[in-house]
């Protein structure tokens, strides 16, 4: 059980996940978690990132992990009406050896796509739903794993824009092959607050949470889910033509078997500059791992080129 949720860890918080819940990042490029939250864009945006990381860990793991991802967004919104489009694809391999167990992932190969619609009414709440679908590549197995959700998002302008909240409901359905499935719903809300002009200096922070619940599989075949929980703080400044980001996230997996929990820390810092319309940046991820005796201690980077019209 330890083994399966360190690899787990390692490939939830990998992937192209975690966006902003109640507002888009200053970044025009990065994408949002909830639908509604795209309804707060300043025009429309083309978006692309590149992250990658080769990774060798310390504590009590010999671990090792590489990885290359790249995602392309696309959000239009010819007025009160927004859709937002997503697409990444993910090649890792993944070693993991304790002092019990090891672990080895060959290359697998993760793509997925998000579609994101989002309406905005008066200035003062938007209404999203959201599809998304990821499939990744069980070689162990010979199997493809996917994972398919439906989401419906909320989000209010409050105090002429000095702040917002948002909240929502996924419905996700995870399959391992053919042969079994888990079903579950997750719960995500958040609140954010914005101080300034985005056309010139803007500060912003966004709070989150997301519960994720423990469920057992249809017929038994897959590890029971256990509860988790994951939480969100961000941290951005806009001046001029430069804006700089700090974002910590915390996932804890509650492990009733053994009485443990399993818990991944991220730390995001990242710069960039806005020519005009066309943005970069540039951004390193720290990620720590701590499951019972073992931990585990990698950095991720990766750099986003956006353009935004209205």
């Amino acid at each position: 059980m330890r083994k399966q949720l360190l690899v787990l860890i390692f490939i939830i918080w990998s992937v192209p996940a975690f966006g902003q819940m109640v507002v888009p990042s200053l970044d025009q490029a990065r994408e949002v978690e909830l639908a509604s939250a795209s309804a707060w864009r300043i025009g429309s945006t083309i978006g692309i990132q590149v992250d990658g990381y080769y990774q060798k860990g310390d504590g009590t793991n010999d671990a090792k992990a590489e990885n290359i991802g790249n995602s392309v967004l696309f959000a239009y919104q010819p007025g009160n009406f927004i859709t937002e489009l997503l697409y990444y694809s993910d090649t890792k391999r993944i070693d993991v050896n304790t002092t019990n167990s090891t672990v080895t992932s060959e290359d697998e190969n993760d793509t997925g796509i998000s579609l994101k619609f989002a309406i905005r009414g008066n200035r003062s709440v938007s209404l999203g739903l959201g599809y998304n679908r990821s499939e990744t590549d069980d070689v162990s197995n010979d199997k493809k794993n996917t994972t398919t959700s439906f989401e419906g998002s909320f989000s209010l302008r409050l105090f002429d824009g000095l702040m917002y909240a948002g909240g929502g409901m996924r419905r996700v359905t995870a399959e391992q092959g053919s042969d079994d499935s888990l079903k579950y719903n997750e719960v995500i809300a958040g609140i954010a607050v914005q101080i300034g002009d985005p056309l010139e200096t803007m500060f912003q922070t966004e709070a989150s949470v997301r519960q994720i619940p423990e469920t057992e599989s249809d017929k038994g075949l897959i590890t029971k889910q256990p509860k988790s929980t994951i939480s969100h703080l961000s941290l951005e400044l806009q001046t001029g033509s430069f804006f700089f980001a700090y974002r910590i996230g915390q996932l804890v997996i509650e492990n009733d078997a053994a009485n443990d929990d399993y818990k991944s820390t991220d730390s995001k810092v990242g710069v960039g500059m806005k020519l005009g319309g066309l943005s970069l940046g540039l951004y390193r991820d720290n990620h720590r791992i701590d499951s019972g005796d073992d931990s585990v201690d990698y950095d991720t980077y990766a750099l986003t080129v956006g353009y935004n019209f209205i």
